[in-house]
């Protein structure tokens, strides 16, 4: 079966950081084979062809969503032919929907944001997959949570009889870092937005002693932002920016780490958190689904001033906060995310082309209907 990823965002974040998952957990199983269409000059790009993914590129962040990139996708898929697109995303749904459902591919949607803010253009684009006719050829939605899907059913974007699983990103326990030396450092991570709470890092670093420094391993449009705050406050000196590093290393310096903050709401299941608290390391972080729903950890109330921040890190670093390192574990390994997205890709198959096996190699209709 070959499987085409389209993640319109390539910046490490959410659907980044999952597309790899699923790619590294999933090469070899029952003939998985993953090809990809991302950002031009992402880091994910540059990654899937360091694995040796065939890889296509497009220009998804335009100023007019994906307008012209629509027409390029139905070729571009054409040209890779897969048996089932796999769509991370509301950006990434909302770019691939019509040359899916052109070429009459199964796909499968990856929904980390069931519920984006009221008026947001995220919102806009999630309305339009809903009402369009595309949407209706989708055989299998999945879900980071139960209470994802539960949200998804109850805002109907998933509605009676359609198909929907809850399927994590895969994380492999065997690549994590036994944790050792404790280092006075906090660790951020993940994508810098544009709308990046910059005032919750400088609260949680006007909360640490002052031999404690912040090793920022992130990059984004809200990067200046940021070095700015922290410079106004005094801080800039305590800051080692490293940026986006590679797993291995990104791995070392996230078991030395005292704590790592992420001060972003979000809505899909953050894996670098989850990892962290898998390694033993303590997670500050907004009250996530995920996290409160998998794996226990209390967060930050939203509703939180920024001040609560300071608080946490000065609790965290007292000790009076443990790390449940053992269920976070036994989450991780009785998730079967690997099993769950290879399940929802046989499902959509086997929905779309009824009769046809999972894993052979399907005939795909070109733009004039004929077949391949």
């Amino acid at each position: 079966m070959r499987v085409l990823h389209v993640v319109a965002d390539g910046d490490p974040g959410w659907a980044a950081t999952a597309a790899l998952a699923v790619i590294d957990a999933t090469p070899a199983a029952r003939g998985v084979r993953h090809a990809l269409v991302t950002e031009t000059g992402s880091p994910l790009a540059a990654a899937a062809r360091a694995r040796g993914i065939p890889t296509a590129t497009r220009a998804f962040q335009r100023r007019r969503r994906f307008g012209g990139v629509r027409p390029r996708l139905v070729e571009t898929v054409w040209e890779m032919a897969p048996d089932v697109v796999h769509a991370h995303g509301i950006q990434a749904a909302y770019a691939v929907l019509p040359a899916a459902h052109w070429l009459g591919l199964p796909i499968v949607l990856a929904m980390p944001a069931v519920a984006p803010p009221r008026g947001s253009w995220l919102a806009r684009l999630a309305r339009r997959i809903e009402r369009g006719q595309a949407v209706r050829g989708a055989a299998v939605l999945l879900f980071g949570t139960r209470a994802a899907l539960a949200e998804a059913r109850q805002t109907a974007l998933v509605r009676e009889g359609r198909r929907a699983l809850v399927a994590p990103p895969p994380i492999d326990l065997a690549l994590l870092p036994e944790r050792r030396t404790v280092e006075p450092v906090l660790l951020l991570q993940g994508r810098i937005h544009a709308d990046f709470p910059a005032a919750r890092v400088v609260a949680a670093m006007q909360g640490a002693p002052d031999t404690t420094s912040l090793c920022v391993l992130a990059e984004g449009p809200g990067a200046d932002q940021l070095r700015e705050a922290l410079c106004d406050a005094g801080l800039s000196d305590r800051v080692d920016w490293q940026g986006p590093l590679a797993r291995h290393e990104a791995l070392a310096r996230l078991a030395r780490a005292a704590a790592v903050i992420d001060p972003r709401m979000g809505s899909g299941v953050p894996i670098g958190l989850i990892e962290a608290a898998a390694v033993g390391v303590p997670v500050i972080a907004p009250a996530r689904t995920a996290l409160v729903e998998a794996l226990g950890i209390e967060g930050i109330s939203e509703a939180a001033p920024d001040s609560a921040w300071s608080d946490r890190v000065r609790e965290v670093l007292a000790g009076r906060h443990g790390v449940p390192r053992a269920a976070v574990r036994d989450w991780i390994a009785q998730a079967h995310a690997a099993e769950q997205h290879l399940r929802a890709w046989e499902m959509a198959v086997a929905t779309t082309h009824a009769g046809l096996p999972a894993a052979s190699g399907l005939r795909l209709r070109g733009p004039a209907g004929r077949a391949a």
